[in-house]
């Protein structure tokens, strides 16, 4: 049994974050320091290009000091400190341009130490810009370029912003000896200061969080993954074993076909001699007669059974394989109906068993196959006969519904027990299975019949209770075919034909 897994489930993913975030901790550093050292070339080329630009309008605009681009000579040496320091770390990571287990703490120091001096030589240009006109913005921007796109951890980032921070607010103490004039700077500075280490921070932990999150659904993916396998494995494995079911369901099918028919012609044969050496007897006496016709009748009740159960096994075969079909015509229902039932009146009443037939409709034309109703209801009057005792009593009865026609076999037998009313259409089910039992059967005949209900569109029900009796009904629907003409009248076959149907049917139920 495969095991579901709560991928979206929040508080399993938050569970997990702790111990992937262990697992993978060396990956991550891997992983921040190569996003850094990426971001960090970006930033270097700008910042070349921009200090470039600023020391090139310096060098034009020198002489006139009443443009903004004026820097002093302390300032311009910084600026080409500022340029030699992200020329150095292109040069440093151009050589090591892979992230190994041996350029991996040169790397860590050189991205530190990059982002660290920028921004102390920043707060040192800051420092002079201040001396020349009060505005700290060089030092500004650093802090938030840098925050914005380096993602730098808590140690780090407080070792970089902190110490440039110092220096900048040292510098502004030696500049100004007027208190007042230092608080205004630190009141306008701190602030930034603060939001630039929680820019860092969110921008940090974002980068973290996503990190974490592409880990756990990559982690998902690879479940999934196994699970896919595992369950396509599987289902090959219950594909291959129905094929073999089902191979083996078409063996058994075809042998019960070729069986059955091996088994028919021999049958043929000895009911053929036995129904010669009926002749022969009518027309000869002989001593022992009445012991020779009673062996000659048990020889042909059980070539009656034989010939019961080799049709209904070739039956079965053609229901599974969809040969069997209904021959629908339009037909007095009740008039089938009623002339079976008592034709097998003599039968059953000879077992001292009371035979009832009640109809609320004297004629009813619906399209249906006279042989198969023929069949149904035989099987049905020959259950019956098997389970109720002498005495007992049965009712066939015909309704009109709407909708459907209701055909109903009542009888007062044992009953059914309750917990074999839901598979007593199965096949190869008996209700009594004792050896000691004076009815024998197959158990695939109430099979055949809601088969050949089901054929006319219809539907078999039973209620039953044990020791008091069953009744089936059957539910066929008001159904007349528009294309025949004429309504066919139903025809009995020849007496005696259809008296050796109703022994063939009968031959389970012994004397």
């Amino acid at each position: 049994m495969i095991k579901t897994i709560p991928i979206f489930n929040r508080d399993s993913v938050a569970q997990e974050k702790p111990m992937m975030l262990e697992n993978f901790k060396d990956e991550l550093d891997y992983e921040l320091l190569q996003a850094n050292i990426f971001r960090e070339k970006i930033l270097s080329c700008i910042l070349i290009l921009f200090v470039s630009i600023i020391l090139l309008l310096n060098i034009i605009t020198r002489g006139h000091e009443q443009l903004d681009y004026y820097i002093s000579v302390r300032s311009f040496h910084i600026h080409i400190v500022l340029i030699f320091i992200p020329i150095v770390f292109l040069l440093l990571t151009r050589k090591h341009r892979r992230i190994t287990n041996e350029n991996f703490k040169l790397l860590t120091v050189l991205h530190v130490l990059m982002n660290t001096s920028v921004l102390i030589l920043c707060a040192f240009i800051a420092i002079n810009n201040e001396i020349i006109n009060q505005r700290p913005f060089t030092y500004v921007t650093a802090m938030f370029s840098i925050a914005s796109l380096i993602l730098l951890s808590k140690s780090y980032r407080l070792f970089a912003f902190c110490s440039s921070y110092a220096i900048y607010i040292t510098g502004i103490l030696f500049i100004f000896k007027n208190p007042s004039v230092v608080f205004q700077h630190v009141l306008f500075s701190l602030p930034l200061f603060i939001l630039a280490l929680i820019v860092s921070e969110i921008n940090y932990s974002a980068y973290i969080r996503n990190y974490m999150n592409s880990k756990i659904i990559e982690s998902k993916n690879q479940e999934l993954d196994k699970i896919y396998k595992l369950t396509e494995q599987m289902l090959a494995e219950r594909t291959k074993e129905l094929n073999e079911t089902i191979e083996m369901e078409n063996i058994r099918t075809a042998f019960f076909a070729n069986i059955s028919h091996e088994l028919r012609t021999p049958l043929n044969v000895i009911y053929a001699a036995q129904q010669m050496l009926d002749l022969v007897l009518k027309d000869t006496t002989h001593e022992n007669q009445k012991e020779v016709i009673q062996y000659t009748r048990i020889t042909k009740q059980n070539c009656y059974r034989l010939i019961r159960l080799i049709a209904n096994l070739i039956d079965i075969t053609k229901i599974d394989a969809g040969y069997l079909q209904v021959n629908l015509e339009n037909i007095d229902i009740v008039s089938v109906a009623e002339d079976i039932t008592l034709s097998a009146a003599k039968y059953i009443e000879d077992r001292n068993i009371h035979l009832v037939f009640d109809t609320n409709v004297e004629e009813k034309i619906i399209a249906c196959d006279a042989d198969k109703i023929e069949r149904i209801i035989l099987n049905l009057l020959s259950n019956a006969v098997k389970f109720t005792p002498e005495y007992g009593s049965i009712h066939v009865s015909i309704e009109e519904k709407e909708g459907c026609i209701a055909l109903s076999v009542k009888d007062t037998g044992i009953g059914i027990p309750p917990e074999m009313k839901d598979s007593i259409f199965d096949r190869f089910v008996q209700v009594d299975k004792t050896i000691s039992r004076n009815r024998e059967g197959s158990g695939i005949g109430l099979s055949i019949v809601k088969s050949l209900v089901e054929m006319h569109n219809g539907k078999i029900t039973v209620i039953s209770e044990a020791n008091k009796g069953s009744e089936f009904i059957i539910e066929i629907p008001d159904v007349y075919q528009q294309d025949v003409e004429e309504v066919k009248a139903y025809n009995l076959a020849a007496e005696h034909q259809y008296i050796e149907k109703i022994h063939i049917e009968f031959s389970d139920i012994y004397d």
